[in-house]
């Protein structure tokens, strides 16, 4: 900058110098010129002076400003070699630095500058560059982790679906698993090494009064005490599990006593649980078991009554023909009598007169009355024992009402009961099975009667009936036996013809009557037998529907609707 500073007060002096020295000329131009213009005794005007003066002025004035030109001219070559430097440092490649070189000590600070800041560019250039090449390691090392990290997360969208559809599937086998054993109408219970419970289906919990999954952790001894009685169990769980079985168990811990039958067998040791127990209700069995011994010695004793029946019979005969004789040998007819008579000495007459009087006569009568009303007994009881279910034949339907109703009047007490069929229909024929249809109309029958007996109406001038009666249908006969009794309650009619099922005490009723009676006439004859509340407002009504067959010849009845 000094340098600088001296240039240019060297131009100054050297125009200082050419200012005085073109002043000086001038001066002495014009001092010349009026030396000759007065040598010459020329007049010089002042105008003239004045112009020339100018003109001299002018000239020097020229020739400084050229001067300086030059002089500004020689200053700028140092100027545009710096620019020609510039514009070709900045058309090179990025890649290399920028130097500029420079002779000219006036412009040599500027040079460093610009050498200064092209450094410093070209650093910033090359920290861009690697600034813009990490930017695009970390685009291709991004771009390479997101294809990495799409192939991952499809490979897991891919297993989470496989999983998903895993789960789907142990969730359906487990709901499927869980609603078979649910459904099962036993108790199960999967015990660990201690007896408790680790699993059991909503039968266990209904029988034990308590929701299934809330028995989890409870020992099952506590629970059900019986068990502690057989010993099916293993004592600790050093004790080995094994396959045992009990029969018969009578169980009260449950909400209803029950007969069953318990099962233990051990699982595998992978397993969570150590054994089973599976408890079955066998009550009905146990009952069946012991309604079937019954039914044997019914059978037995039904057979001992069918041979004593044949052997009360022949004395019964022996009565009535002795009886028969008797009268024959009072009689005033016979000669035999009048001889034997006349031998001893008595009138037959006499003997007439005193048997009379003493109402010996009545007697006789009511010993064959009874005798025969005994015989009619015995008839119907030999043929209501036989075993006749496969031999089905005709009969009227007048002989089937009049059969039942005396084995029925045998049976037990009836009340009052009115019989209705009309002489057409009970001249109607049906092909069954006599005994057993006189099985169910006497079962309905005596149904009747006992819900009579137990019976207390309010009404004033009730007191009980039934009717029997047999109404013609379009396809069949139906014996209809109704009472004016309590009835059925609703929630009971569902389950009246279900075995076993009973509103009687223990010891009154089996619950098979009804059950029985519904098996014989649907089964054995195709038939229908329906219950319906009587038509009066209160008591019962029994249809029993045998339909035509083509054995059983139809008369022209008029069916009722």
């Amino acid at each position: 900058m000094l340098i600088r500073h001296k240039a240019m007060l060297a131009i100054i002096v050297i125009c200082s110098l050419m200012i005085i020295t073109l002043t000086s000329i001038s001066v002495f131009a014009i001092e010349y010129a009026r030396q000759i213009y007065l040598q010459n005794n020329i007049s010089l005007k002042t105008s003239e002076f004045i112009i020339f003066a100018v003109f001299l002025v002018l000239i020097a004035t020229s020739g400084l400003f050229g001067l300086y030109a030059l002089l500004r001219k020689w200053q700028l070559i140092s100027f545009h070699s710096l620019q020609q430097d510039i514009l070709a440092a900045i058309d090179q490649p990025s890649d290399k630095p920028v130097v500029i070189q420079t002779n000219d000590p006036d412009i040599q600070p500027l040079v460093q500058t610009l050498n200064d800041l092209f450094w410093v560019k070209d650093q910033r250039s090359q920290h861009l560059l690697i600034a813009h090449q990490k930017a695009d390691m970390a685009r291709i090392r991004a771009t390479r982790l997101a294809n990495e990290t799409r192939a991952i997360n499809e490979a897991l969208a891919n297993e989470i679906s496989i999983r998903q559809d895993v789960e789907n599937q142990l969730q359906d086998t487990k709901n499927l698993l869980d609603g078979i054993l649910n459904a099962m109408p036993t108790a199960l219970f999967a015990l660990d090494s201690r007896n408790h419970i680790v699993q059991c289906n909503r039968q266990a919990g209904e029988w034990l009064n308590r929701d299934h999954t809330q028995l989890k952790g409870l020992p099952l001894l506590e629970l059900i005490p019986e068990l502690t009685k057989v010993a099916l169990l293993p004592k600790t769980p050093a004790h080995p599990a094994l396959l045992q079985k009990a029969e018969r168990l009578a169980i009260s811990s449950f909400t209803q006593s029950m007969i069953t039958h318990v099962l233990v067998y051990p699982l595998s040791e992978q397993q969570q649980a150590r054994i089973v127990v599976r408890i079955d209700d066998v009550s009905h069995r146990h009952k069946m078991e012991e309604i079937m011994v019954q039914t044997e010695k019914m059978m037995t004793v039904g057979g001992l009554a069918a041979g004593m029946a044949h052997e009360i019979n022949n004395p019964l005969g022996a009565i009535l023909q002795n009886l028969q004789n008797i009268r024959r040998r009072t009689q005033q007819s016979l000669d035999a009598n009048v001889e034997v008579a006349d031998s001893i000495g008595i009138e037959l007459d006499d003997v007439q007169k005193y048997l009379e009087q003493r109402a010996v006569f009545t007697f006789y009568d009511h010993i064959q009355e009874a005798g025969e009303r005994a015989a009619g007994i015995i008839k119907n009881m030999l043929q209501f024992a036989r075993n006749d279910q496969q031999n089905k034949r005709i009969i009227a339907v007048g002989e089937l009402m009049d059969s039942t109703l005396a084995i029925a009047s045998n049976d037990f007490s009836l009340t009052d009961i009115t019989v209705l069929a009309s002489d057409d229909l009970r001249q109607q024929t049906l092909e069954c099975v006599p005994s057993e249809i006189q099985q169910v109309l006497v079962n309905l029958l005596r149904n009747a009667q006992q819900a009579l007996d137990a019976f207390e109406s309010a009404e004033v001038d009730w007191h009980p009936a039934i009717i029997f009666k047999a109404v013609a249908q379009k396809s069949g006969i139906s014996f209809v036996i109704e009472d004016n009794g309590p009835g059925i309650e609703h929630n009971h009619i569902k389950h009246i013809f279900e075995p076993f099922f009973t509103t009687k005490e223990v010891s009154q009723g089996t619950g098979l009557g009804l059950s029985v009676s519904y098996f014989i006439i649907t089964s054995h004859h195709n038939g229908k037998l329906t219950y319906a509340p009587n038509s009066r407002g209160h008591g019962a009504r029994f249809d029993v529907f045998l339909p035509f067959t083509s054995a059983a010849p139809e008369h022209p009845i008029t069916p009722v609707e």
